[in-house]
């Protein structure tokens, strides 16, 4: 699995395949509300390799369940190794986001009690997460000689930024209004376009993200 140094946090983002440089300033727009969900592990006892092993497994296995069933509501997510290690995804809305933590069959639900029974009363791990819910016009995004990345593997188009978009202030306007292609279709993200399309992740930058 190739991976690229994340400079910012020194940690190593996970990829899989390799995503091609998009050309030009982008911003990633969305006429519809969607959440933010950060979400990790840290290890505080190294030399519970027990638990340790236990963790990074749940954690792994959390996050391939998800990859693969585009009916979740997962619209895309990027991934740090570190410690703590981090999940930033992006859902379609809190209720598939409750729906898929909940689900009684779930690996989520499994892997919580799991968790609260054996790892937490020993402190070795520690587990935490934020959610955010999202709503258009309050956040903007702007990706220079980047490939689709964050949210811009989340909406259905990535528009050229430059004139109006080319300032944040013009972004976070442009976020309230129907200027977008994307806001004509469905926020799919790559697992949508995956059961649509056959992609996969490491294509969320297709032919239809060039503006």
């Amino acid at each position: 699995m190739p991976r690229q140094r994340g400079f910012d946090s020194g940690r190593w983002p996970v990829r899989r395949g390799r995503r091609s440089v998009l050309d030009g300033p982008r911003t990633a727009i969305s006429d519809r509300p969607f959440v933010v969900l950060l979400v990790g592990l840290r290890i505080n006892k190294w030399w519970r390799l027990d638990h340790i092993w236990q963790a990074l497994r749940a954690f792994r296995l959390l996050h391939r369940d998800l990859e693969r069933d585009p009916t979740s509501g997962l619209l895309a997510s990027e991934r740090w190794w570190g410690n703590p290690l981090l999940s930033i995804q992006y859902w379609e809305s809190w209720e598939r986001l409750e729906t898929w933590a909940r689900r009684g069959d779930g690996l989520h639900r499994r892997f919580w009690i799991d968790y609260a029974q054996r790892l937490r009363a020993a402190g070795s791990i520690g587990v935490w997460h934020e959610t955010y819910l999202v709503r258009p016009g309050s956040y903007e995004t702007v990706y220079n000689a980047m490939p689709a990345f964050g949210l811009g593997c989340a909406v259905s188009s990535l528009i050229p930024a430059r004139g109006r978009a080319g300032r944040a202030a013009g972004r976070i306007a442009l976020g309230k209004q129907d200027l977008t292609r994307s806001s004509a279709k469905p926020m799919l993200g790559w697992a949508g376009q995956r059961a649509e399309e056959g992609r996969t992740q490491s294509e969320c930058q297709g032919p239809d993200r060039r503006g």
